[in-house]
């Protein structure tokens, strides 16, 4: 698929990844790695497919409410601290936005875009104590 891509120098890849990709999430950390992951390849092959036109962004969403998340059998404290008040609904007005704008991270919801940009200026101490705080 790569190939096709970067022959068409129109293309955009939209990976989906997590507000877990900003703040390592504590009774969630095997789901933070993968997100941290996919926020870090997202990085890298944008640089690397820029070259070919080929545009990369991710959705960033925190906990959205989810048959998966609702049936859950143990949930994680900062989940029920920060809560799942968003819907799949507005993931998807997020994505539309990417399709038509690409920005490499795009947040949804507001709460969350106001943490991410907070956890982009404040040191990395202030960011773990507000999880530590969050987890508790």
């Amino acid at each position: 698929m790569l190939p096709y891509l970067k022959q068409n120098h129109t293309s955009t890849i939209i990976n989906m990844s997590s507000a877990s990709s900003d703040y390592g999430v504590p009774e969630l950390a095997s789901y933070s790695a993968s997100k941290f992951a996919v926020k870090g390849l997202t990085e890298a092959l944008e640089l690397e497919l820029a070259q070919y036109g080929v545009r990369l962004c991710e959705v960033l969403p925190p906990f959205i409410a989810t048959k998966m998340l609702n049936t859950q059998q143990k949930t994680a404290k900062v989940m029920t601290k920060l809560g799942r008040h968003l819907t799949a609904e507005e993931v998807i007005t997020v994505i539309e936005k990417q399709v038509n704008q690409p920005r490499t991270h795009r947040t949804v919801g507001s709460l969350y875009s106001m943490l991410h940009c907070l956890s982009s200026v404040s040191p990395p101490v202030i960011n773990r104590l507000f999880m530590k705080v969050l987890s508790r």
